[in-house]
């Protein structure tokens, strides 16, 4: 009697209590709150990480370009003979990023809105997009209508232009960035809201215009000095938000300032509709009366800040917490950066 009342005990433990299954439950999933943000927060990493790296390839291409033409790419080139030749910065680097196939399928006599080349404008092309965010295709309507098919794609990766709006960069070199002072050549009498120089801002082109912008001309150090910066491109549709329109020659649309900490709460100022959103808020200006006013923040679907290259080649995060004032004095090429390090003189103490 004694050996079956032992085996009946046996039998009565094998299994689990309700109580002890809702306990194992409610344990696993704690360690899944957990560890799902610790996942999602390392997957994020690599992204950015990988973003960065896009920054250091497209850094490299920068400089290979200059070696090879002991200039940077110029931001619009209008050939007087020509006004439908303009090959934005991207379309002249293309080769020196594994991109020759493509500069050498588009047609350089015809306009960014023709079939042929939007098309090719379409594609996304990986060392232009960033891993956490999204790619956009926009569709264009503009003024030669048989050319209008097709659509543009977005991108991330913005240049910099300086610190400061339209209007401040026009009446203050001080303020300009590597970009902003290379304006390469405009069509012959074309000085409208296309060139970066706008008739609200002063009506002449400055005495820069047409001569190609040298890294011999950054006094301020290219180690001190961004080149490229992260931006927000937003899903649009007929040239309702023209943020991330990379291979256009549109102002507002790829030229990003430092007027605004990255990340800003303060609203971009481009051709948009008006938009009041945390991550991308936007103040629509547009014409000559408008352009003065245009300036991008950085920005990325990055949290806590945007990723940034150097003149030197190198790439680096940038928090949103950022001094202000490195964040301005750092876009420039002639602003008398301040030092990183200051060395003080023997005996002195903080």
């Amino acid at each position: 009697m004694a050996v079956r009342a032992t085996s009946n005990r046996r039998k009565a433990f094998l299994g689990f209590t309700l109580v002890e299954l809702l306990v194992v439950i409610a344990i696993i999933g704690v360690l899944v709150a957990l560890l799902l943000p610790a996942v999602q927060a390392a997957r994020e990493a690599a992204r950015r990480n990988q973003c960065l790296n896009n920054f250091k390839q497209l850094g490299l291409a920068a400089q290979n370009f200059h070696g090879a033409y002991n200039y940077l790419p110029v931001d619009v080139n209008k050939q007087p003979n020509d006004p439908k030749h303009r090959q934005m910065l991207y379309l002249q680097m293309l080769p020196f990023m594994e991109g020759s196939a493509l500069k050498n399928a588009y047609d350089p006599t015809k306009s960014a809105n023709n079939v042929q080349n939007k098309q090719l404008m379409s594609r996304e092309e990986p060392m232009l997009a960033c891993p956490s965010d999204d790619s956009y295709l926009v569709t264009v309507s503009g003024s030669d209508s048989a050319e209008d098919a097709g659509g543009d794609r977005k991108g991330r990766y913005g240049f910099n232009y300086g610190y400061g709006n339209y209007s401040q960069l026009y009446s203050d070199p001080v303020r300009r960035g590597p970009f902003w002072a290379n304006p390469g050549v405009p069509a012959a009498g074309n000085k409208n809201e296309n060139w970066r120089f706008s008739k609200a801002a002063g009506a002449t082109l400055d005495d820069n215009s047409g001569q190609q912008f040298s890294y011999k001309n950054i006094s301020d150090g290219l180690s001190n000095t961004y080149l490229q910066m992260e931006m927000k491109q937003v899903p649009s549709d007929v040239d309702q938000d023209r943020r991330g329109r990379i291979w256009i020659y549109n102002p507002g649309a790829y030229q990003v300032m430092t007027l605004m900490a990255p990340n800003s709460s303060f609203a971009d100022v481009t051709a948009c509709t008006d938009l009041n959103d945390a991550i991308a808020p936007c103040e629509r200006k547009t014409g000559t009366a408008g352009i003065p006013q245009m300036n991008l923040a950085a920005r990325s679907a990055h949290p806590g800040g945007v990723n940034a290259s150097k003149c030197d080649g190198s790439a680096e995060f940038v928090s949103d917490g950022v001094d202000l004032t490195v964040w301005r004095t750092q876009s420039t090429v002639a602003g008398d950066d301040p030092p990183l390090f200051v060395i003080l003189p023997e005996g002195n103490g903080l």
